[in-house]
Order: structure tokens, then C-alpha cells, then sequence
């Protein structure tokens, strides 16, 4: 049984989080879980934290919802959740009043805007509200319906690979794609081929195959290639687990601390969005070595995040693979045959090893699938 909290353990607690230690620290220290501190903390009526607010944004919060500018507005503006500055305007300002009703003047103008072509974006300024509740109350009077998601085609997956071998980020793949298509619907098309393996945390397993791989001296790039990471996670993860780090040999690299030329900068500059592995590849130099020299020439921010390095495909189920196995067909205990199918074209699998898969999840825990196909 836990044991009760003091007078001293409070005020402990108090003077503790009112200097911002972590709540991790403050648990150690008061010998309890995070969870009992995050309880505790709520039962003495002590504010929690609101990370990431400065008076300057407290001070625009508070002048949008004045003015009646929607959250969404001002969570655009300062590049966070729009319930998040929900949050904090109730927090300060307190909770909105509720809105007001349409009447049929507002109504007739809404519907004649959209059946002429007009300016939404005006109308909704002079009525005082956001564009975005004039198109909620337009589809709500049947005179607008959102246009529909334009189904991806053979070509455009065709085109999304070949962006991902290359290491293209997502905005550069739809802009190969002429523009008809956004960074976000490249990358949420990339999570249903089964191409997203990135951001992935180390698993036990994935640590030991790790070192298995490094004790039979495999290279690095051959090593990363085998667990579909890039070459700078391996060395890293492997540094985390004191592991002795291979040399990449292709390419072949320079010898460390061989100072940058005047071209090669150049080179950098002019390609700033490129992936670093894709300009290590070009340079003869590790991706560590790029990242950094990137960083001193101020080029980071000018480069766009790659959800995605330029690693070949395997010859097994990759991880993004096996992740949309998971999401669509693992948890129904018996997948049609039409549905395995489906998604095997989608993959460009073989439907077998698809099946295979499957039955060796459904015996591993023990649920049907035609009872693991009768135990094969």
C-alpha cells in the first residue's frame, strides 16, 4: 500500500514543480510514480505547465479571441494545434460565448455566393465570421458539398516510389507530380504502399539482430540495408548500445577532419533541400559529416524534412510493410481473400507472402484465420 502523503512531501512537491523540475526527477525523489505526482499535484490545486507559451503569444490569444478570430487562425499563425489554443484561450479569457444564430438574410447571401461564384472569403468578413463556418452552414443548407478526394492512379504511385528511392522529401515528389497533389497526401499515400519506415523506435530485437550483424563484420551500409535503416541511425544506435561502429565503404569516404573545398560548398548550397545521405553519396563523405557542414553554413532550416532515405526494396516484408499488414488485416480474425488481394497489388507482394504472413501471426497468438490454416 502507498504510503500517505506528508506536509513535507507537498511542499516538497510544490517547490519542486514551481522550479520546473521534471516530473520524472520529482518521482525519484519523493521515492513515488510519475503517475501519483501528476495526481497529487492536481489534488493540491497546483497549475500544470503550459509548455511553449510566452507572454507574446499569450498576448495574441488573447487579442484573436477579442477580435472573434477562430482558434484555427491563430493556431496557423504560431504553428501549433488548434485545440491546444483552444486551451489556452479558455485558460485566459475564459470559454467562448456561443455563437450566434444564421438568420435568412445571412443564409440567402451564403447560398447566392456559392451559385455565382463569389468571393467567400469577402462575405464572410463583412458577416463576421470565419470562411470555414460560412462553408459548414452552406453544406448544411445542401448548397455546398467539399469536392471529392481525386482517387491516386497506377502513374502517381509509380512516381511516389520512385521519389522515395531516390530520397526525395514529400514536397519534392508532388511537385514532380505537377503539383496536383499535396506534401500531406504524398506522405499518407506513402503510409498505405507500405513505403513509411521511418521514425521508427529500436526494438529488443531489432538491438540483437544489431549485434549479431556487427560480430560478423558486416559493413555499415550492408548492416543498415538489412534492418531498412539509414547509415546514420545504425552508427548511432549502435554507439547508445557502446558497440563498436563499421566503417561505410560505399562510398568511400575521406579521411576524417579533411577540410571542406569552396566547390563542395557551393554543392550544398545549391542543393540545399536534397537528403543529406543522397549528397553524401554524391561527396564521398558520411551523412553525419553533410548534417553538420549543413548546419555551419546556416542550410538546415532551408531543407525540407525526408520522411525517408533511398534504401532499395527488400527482398522481404519491409517494416512500413509489415506495419500495414498490422493496421488493415492482422486484427481481423478471418481477412477475405479479396481483401489479402487487394492489398497484395497495392504492395506489389506476391498474395503467398502475404498469407504467410498472416498465418504466422495467427500462431504466434493463438486467434483463428481457419484455425492458422488447420496448423498448415
Amino acid at each position: 500500500m502507498a504510503a500517505r502523503w506528508s506536509r513535507d512531501d507537498d511542499a516538497l512537491l510544490e517547490r519542486l514543480y514551481g522550479d520546473g523540475e521534471p516530473v520524472r526527477l520529482i518521482a525519484e525523489r519523493l521515492h513515488r510514480s510519475e503517475d501519483a505526482i501528476v495526481a497529487r499535484r492536481r489534488a493540491l490545486g497546483i497549475a500544470g505547465r503550459d509548455r511553449g507559451w510566452s507572454s507574446s503569444r499569450d498576448a495574441l490569444v488573447v487579442a484573436a479571441a477579442r477580435a472573434g478570430l477562430p482558434a484555427s487562425v491563430v493556431a496557423a499563425s504560431l504553428r501549433m494545434p488548434a485545440d491546444r489554443v483552444r486551451r489556452r484561450r479558455a485558460r485566459l479569457v475564459g470559454s467562448r460565448p456561443a455563437a450566434r444564430r444564421y438568420d435568412a438574410t445571412e443564409d440567402a447571401a451564403i447560398a447566392d455566393a456559392l451559385g455565382t461564384g463569389g468571393d467567400l472569403d469577402a462575405l464572410a468578413e463583412r458577416l463576421g465570421r470565419s470562411p470555414e463556418a460560412l462553408r459548414l452552414r452552406a453544406r448544411a443548407l445542401g448548397v455546398y458539398a467539399a469536392p471529392r478526394r481525386r482517387r491516386w492512379t497506377p502513374v502517381e504511385d509509380d512516381a511516389l516510389r520512385a521519389g522515395y528511392r531516390d530520397g526525395c522529401s514529400c514536397r519534392q515528389i508532388a511537385e514532380r507530380m505537377g503539383g496536383g497533389r499535396t506534401p500531406t497526401a504524398v506522405a499518407a499515400r506513402a503510409r498505405k504502399l507500405g513505403l513509411s519506415t521511418y521514425g521508427r523506435c529500436w526494438s529488443a530485437d531489432e538491438d540483437e539482430r544489431l549485434r549479431n550483424l556487427l560480430r560478423t563484420g558486416m559493413t555499415l551500409d550492408a548492416v543498415a540495408l538489412t534492418l531498412v535503416r539509414s547509415p546514420e541511425a545504425v552508427r548511432q544506435r549502435a554507439r547508445k548500445l557502446s558497440l563498436v561502429v563499421p566503417q561505410a565503404t560505399t562510398p568511400p569516404m575521406r579521411r576524417g577532419g579533411e577540410r571542406w573545398t569552396a566547390h563542395e560548398d557551393e554543392l550544398l548550397r545549391s542543393n540545399a533541400t536534397a537528403a543529406p545521405i543522397v549528397l553524401a553519396a554524391v561527396l564521398g563523405r558520411s551523412d553525419g559529416a553533410v548534417r553538420a557542414r549543413m548546419r555551419s553554413l546556416s542550410l538546415v532550416a532551408q531543407r525540407q524534412r525526408s520522411p525517408h532515405y533511398p534504401i532499395p526494396r527488400p527482398r522481404e516484408l519491409s517494416p512500413g510493410e509489415l506495419a500495414l499488414l498490422s493496421r488493415e488485416l492482422v486484427g481481423d480474425p478471418e481477412p477475405a481473400a479479396a481483401r489479402m488481394l487487394a492489398v497484395a497489388r497495392r504492395l506489389r507482394r506476391p498474395p503467398a507472402a502475404i498469407r504467410e504472413h498472416l498465418l504466422s501471426v495467427r500462431q504466434l497468438d493463438g486467434t483463428s484465420f481457419g484455425e492458422a490454416r488447420a496448423q498448415r
